[in-house]
C-alpha cells in the first residue's frame, strides 16, 4: 500500500489539536525513526494527480502540523511504497532534515509579488525571422544595420528591466532588514528579453513568527513608496525554504 508524504517533523513536537483529513479524507498517521517523523496517509495511484480539492486538503494537513512546530513541507505526489521505506528515508536523511528543521524553527514564510507600475511598457516579443529580417548576400546594407540596431535596443531594454528588478529587490530586502532569516527570489532577474506580458517577481522571506506583525507594518510602508504594485501573502509554512544548502531540490522523493 502506498503512502502520501505531507511533511517531516520532530518526534518531540506536540501533535496538532485537530488533524484534518488528508487527501480524499484519509486518516493521517506518522512514521517515526531517529527522533523524526513523517506525516502520511494511504493513497491510491489515481489520486496522485493534483487538483484543487486535493491540494487544499494537502495544505491543510501541513498547516495543522506547522501550527505546533517546525515542519519541512514536501511536494505533492511524494510517495512511499510502504512504511519501512519511510523509516529508511528518515534514517538516511537524519542529519540533513535535523539541520533544516533547526533553520525553520519558529519561522513562517511571507511572500511578496512585485508587478510593474500601471502603464509600464512591456518588453516586445523576440524579433521573428520574416522576409525583411532574413539577410542575404543581396540584402541592402541599410536593412541589415536597422536589424542590428533593433536587436541592440531590444537587449538594452532587457538589461534595463533586469536592473530595475534588482533595485526593487534590494529595496525590499533593506526594508525588512533584521526581520527575516532568508530570502529567495523567483525568478532571478537577468539581462535577458522577456516575452510580452507583465513581468512579475516573487520574493519569499523566512520570518521568525515574532516578527510577522512588524513585517506586515513595514510592507505597508514600503508599498506606499513603491511605484510598482506589491502584493503580500502569508504567513505560510515554509514551502520555499524546504531545502537546505546541501540540496537544490525538495527534500522528499518518490521511493
Amino acid at each position: 500500500m502506498k503512502y502520501l508524504l505531507y511533511c517531516i517533523l520532530r518526534n518531540s513536537a506536540p501533535p496538532p489539536k485537530r488533524i484534518p483529513g488528508g487527501v480524499r479524507g484519509k486518516r493521517i498517521s506518522c512514521i517515526s525513526c531517529n527522533q523524526l517523523s513523517a506525516a502520511v496517509s494511504t493513497v491510491l495511484q489515481q489520486d496522485l494527480a493534483p487538483d484543487v480539492p486535493r491540494l487544499v486538503a494537502y495544505g491543510e494537513v501541513i498547516a495543522a502540523f506547522h501550527c505546533e512546530g517546525a515542519v519541512i513541507p514536501l511536494r505533492y505526489g511524494s510517495v512511499l511504497e510502504d512504511r519501512s521505506r519511510g523509516r529508511q528515508l528518515l534514517e538516511n536523511n537524519y542529519a540533513r532534515y535535523s539541520t533544516l528543521l533547526n533553520e525553520l524553527e519558529g519561522c513562517v514564510e511571507m511572500g511578496i509579488r512585485i508587478l510593474p507600475a500601471a502603464g509600464e511598457a512591456c518588453l516586445p516579443l523576440p524579433a521573428t525571422r520574416d522576409k525583411q529580417s532574413q539577410l542575404s548576400p543581396g540584402t541592402a546594407p541599410h536593412v541589415g544595420r536597422a536589424w542590428l540596431a533593433q536587436r541592440r535596443n531590444y537587449y538594452a531594454a532587457g538589461e534595463q528591466c533586469a536592473e530595475a528588478s534588482r533595485e526593487v529587490i534590494a529595496r525590499c530586502r533593506q526594508a525588512f532588514n533584521g526581520l527575516y532569516r532568508k530570502c529567495s527570489v523567483d525568478p532571478l532577474p537577468a539581462a535577458a528579453p522577456r516575452h510580452a506580458g507583465s513581468p512579475m517577481l516573487s520574493l519569499y522571506f523566512l520570518v521568525p513568527h515574532c516578527h510577522t506583525k512588524k513585517f506586515c507594518a513595514e510592507f505597508r510602508e514600503l508599498s506606499s513608496r513603491e511605484a510598482a504594485k506589491l502584493l503580500l501573502s502569508g504567513p505560510w509554512p515554509p514551502y520555499n525554504f524546504a531545502a537546505n544548502d546541501e540540496t537544490s531540490d525538495q527534500t522528499a522523493f518518490s521511493l
